[in-house]
């Protein structure tokens, strides 16, 4: 059974009055590399950050990507949801 999974940017403290939507993907194999390369764009042009923002966008990027070769899609989608500062899962 496909799931869909919605991304909303939302403040630090993840309030919910701050959440809007970003987007909607399914939870297939393509539409997760679709997500993650929305996040790696979100990243780059500063509208999400990847566990700690004192790091460069490029080392938030590379851990990302670590995170995600490391992990099955499940766990990381798990953790992304702790992990992603300005959003949302």
């Amino acid at each position: 059974m496909a799931r869909i999974i919605i991304l909303s940017t939302c403040d630090e403290w993840k309030s919910y009055a701050s959440f809007q939507l970003y987007g909607t993907w399914r939870s297939s194999k393509s539409g997760l590399q679709r997500l993650y390369k929305t996040i790696i764009e979100g990243i780059k042009n500063g509208t999400f950050a990847y566990e700690d923002e004192s790091m460069s966008r490029v080392e938030q990027i590379l851990t990302f990507k670590e995170d995600e070769k490391r992990e099955c899609a499940t766990t990381f989608l798990r953790d992304l949801q702790d992990k992603l500062i300005y959003g949302h899962l």
